[in-house]
């Protein structure tokens, strides 16, 4: 029963502070990094920002990439949708898909490289390995009817170093559509 209770309570800590309110100054990027840092919390620093319309509504949101103290911990992302002007309300967090800032492998280091947003889609792109790397871009699209964001497709791009000696590098491209994960949300990736 205790165990049950403390679920319900930490299950209602995270639902609160998901759709907590923000404000936040767009027009001044340093203002913008302070106030960021604030709202993802003292026990992540702030790795990256993107800002651009995930919703399709025509107003600007942001994705904030969040690093823990322990460098060998997952990365946060957090999804801050525009409300109106500078108030913003924290939509979604993925606690799983940026590995740690040491798991990129011998020759990366850091597998993040970055967020890019164009229209109601958004990507990740994640860089793993030494001579053999492997480079994913990890896109999620927008759903106005479901009012939420879903995979829509991941490529993994792979190529060897070795190859570089031969004077051609071959670059091995595999594509996976939403059709293939079925529906995927943007948290549970």
């Amino acid at each position: 029963m205790r165990t049950l209770l403390l679920f319900f309570l930490l299950s209602a800590n995270f639902l609160s502070a998901q759709n907590a309110d923000y404000r936040f100054t767009i027009s001044d990027s340093k203002k913008l990094r302070s106030e960021l840092e604030t709202a993802i919390g003292k026990d992540m620093s702030l790795r990256d920002f993107t800002i651009g319309d995930i919703t399709a509504d025509k107003k600007p949101d942001i994705i904030a990439i969040g690093s823990p103290e322990d460098k060998e911990q997952h990365r946060k992302i957090y999804l801050f949708v525009c409300e109106s002007g500078k108030k913003f309300t924290l939509a979604a967090v993925n606690s799983t898909l940026i590995e740690c800032e040491v798991c990129g492998g011998m020759g990366v280091g850091d597998p993040y490289q970055r967020t890019v947003i164009n229209k109601s889609y958004f990507s990740f792109e994640l860089l793993y390995g030494a001579c053999t790397k492997d480079f994913f871009t990890i896109t999620f699209r927008y759903d106005k009817e479901r009012k939420w964001w879903f995979l829509h497709k991941d490529v993994t791009e792979s190529y060897n170093c070795q190859e570089a000696d031969s004077g051609e590098i071959t670059v091995k491209t595999e594509i996976n559509k939403k059709e293939e994960y079925g529906v995927t949300r943007f948290e549970n990736y």
